[in-house]
This record gives C-alpha cells, structure tokens and sequence, in this order.
C-alpha cells in the first residue's frame, strides 16, 4: 500500500491536497469514498481483497483522516461529490473510472458520481446510504453547536484508544484476508474539525435521494444531448447494497432506490451498518461478482 497525498482542482475552491492510500497497480481501478466521521482506514481489509484484481484507491474526504479542511462554507455534500469526481478524473487520466464504492454519506457521493459531468464510471456500488435521511436523528443533527460539542468529547475519547486500531492484514490462498482470531475492528480516524462534522451530519440527515432522482434524470438528458456518443451515463451499472439490520438505511427504502435507478440490489444477512466490515465473508464475493461482471 502507497500513500501520498494528490492536488485536485475543485471549482469553487481551487487546488485542495486530497489524502489517498493506493493498494496494487492494475489497468482497473477502483475508488472507495469512506462516510460521515470516518476515513480510508474504513477498507482495511476490503481494499487489499479487491487489489488483487484491480488498482485501489481510497481517499480521506477534507477533514476527515489526513486530508486538511476546507472553509466550513464549503462543507457541503455538493462540494464533497465534486472533489470525488475531481479525484476520480485525475487517477483516471481522464480515461474514465472503472468503479466507485462509497459507504454511507460516501454512497450518496458515489451516487452523485452520475451527475458529473463528461465522467465515466462503469460501476458504481452504493452501501448503506441514508437514502432519504435518518428521520429520528433529525431534532438532534439540526442543533448543530450541540453535535459538534459531543463530537469534541469523542474525539477524545477515540484519540486516548487509537492503539487499538493496529492490526496486520495478509490475504489467504483463495484471496480472502485472514483477520487476527480477536478480529477487532479498525476505528478511524476522528474528524480535525468537529463543527465540519456536524454540519455534514445535519446536511445527510435532512438530504432524500428520490428527491435528486427527477433532477439527475432532467441534467443527464441533456448532457446526453450536448456531448458526442462515445460518453454516455447509461453505461454505468449501479447496486445498492445494506446490512440487514442497518438503522440508517432500510430495506424499503433502499429496494425504491435500487427499481429508480434500475440498479441490483443485496442484503448482507446479520449485519448492521458496515456489512464489509461486520460480514467479509458474505460481502466481499459478491462485491467481486458485480465488478467483474459484463454488461
């Protein structure tokens, strides 16, 4: 694994260094978007898994991990989803990208993906987004100075327990990462900015998908009238995938999500919000399925 950090171009802001870890080198390649209060260090063990078939990459969104702030009034889910797309043209060479997974806020910005304009992603895996909010977080995630004060207190918390998340992964001989038999879970790294953090939080709890989906259909018609034939958004095959028992993202919800899009759809049994994490055994192959699946 390589790490580095990269300048991409995002409009309203200009250059802004983006953090990223590079497993493999391969013609594929494949970008992970980690979700809110999070970080790369989320794909641990996924990303040496798929590295063995495709070059990965997973970035640290601005202000989370290694990847320094940006004005807090452009912490905006918006302005996130670009510097996605920034960094997904600049490690494409403006090729187009293979393939997308974003986890939680990170499955909204991978979703957002198909919005941008002139890039070509031929898949994107969309895990557990909050597809229309979370409703009883609402009251809470509006108060945004009270969130930002807790979030300081668990940073701290998190800061006094990071030793804990060490831990060495190696790939068996069919692929599959052999985990410690304590198989603790890798915590990531906290926020720089805990007011950045919530604003993000209020912004995920109040945002619908279905509500961006008339307006994804209108731009993308006319994009498709305005470039020539050999980009289309219609070559991106899409899945939705939740845990089972995931509080963030239900399984009615996501079910509408997958029939709007026309995407597939898989629900890991017995697992919560982090179902690549949670279940790796029951993830990851069908994560592969669909990468390297032709369509």
């Amino acid at each position: 694994m390589e790490t580095f950090h990269l300048k991409v171009e995002v409009p309203p802001i200009g250059k802004i260094p983006v953090f990223v870890r590079r497993w493999g080198v391969h013609p594929r390649k494949v970008l992970l978007v980690h979700g809110w209060m999070d970080s790369s260090r989320r794909w641990h063990r996924l990303a040496p898994y798929l590295a063995s078939q495709s070059e990965v990459w997973a970035l640290d969104l601005p202000g989370c991990g290694h990847t320094p702030l940006i004005p807090q009034c452009h912490a905006t889910l918006k302005i996130y989803a670009e510097i996605v797309a920034s960094l997904a043209k600049h490690i494409s060479e403006g090729n187009g990208l293979y393939g997308v997974m974003g986890h939680s806020m990170g499955g909204i910005l991978s979703l957002l993906l198909l919005k941008a304009p002139r890039l070509t992603v031929k898949r994107i895996i969309a895990c557990g987004p909050p597809i229309e909010g979370v409703h009883y977080l609402k009251p809470l995630a509006n108060r945004t100075r009270f969130v930002a004060t807790c979030l300081s207190v668990f940073q701290a918390f998190r800061a006094g327990v990071r030793k804990l998340s060490s831990e060495r992964i190696t790939l068996g001989a069919h692929g599959m990462p052999e985990f410690p038999k304590e198989r603790r879970r890798i915590l990531p790294d906290a926020y720089a900015d805990a007011l950045t953090a919530a604003i993000l939080l209020k912004q995920t709890c109040n945002y619908n998908l279905f509500g961006e989906l008339d307006i994804l259909r209108e731009e993308v018609s006319r994009e498709l009238a305005s470039v020539d034939s050999e980009w289309r958004h219609s070559e991106t095959a899409t899945f939705i995938m939740r845990g089972q028992h995931d509080p963030f993202c239900s399984h009615h919800t996501a079910l509408q999500l997958a029939e709007a899009l026309g995407s597939e759809f898989y629900e890991v049994p017995g697992s919560l919000h982090v179902p690549f994490v949670e279940r790796p055994g029951a993830t990851y192959p069908v994560l592969r399925k669909f990468l390297d699946r032709s369509y």
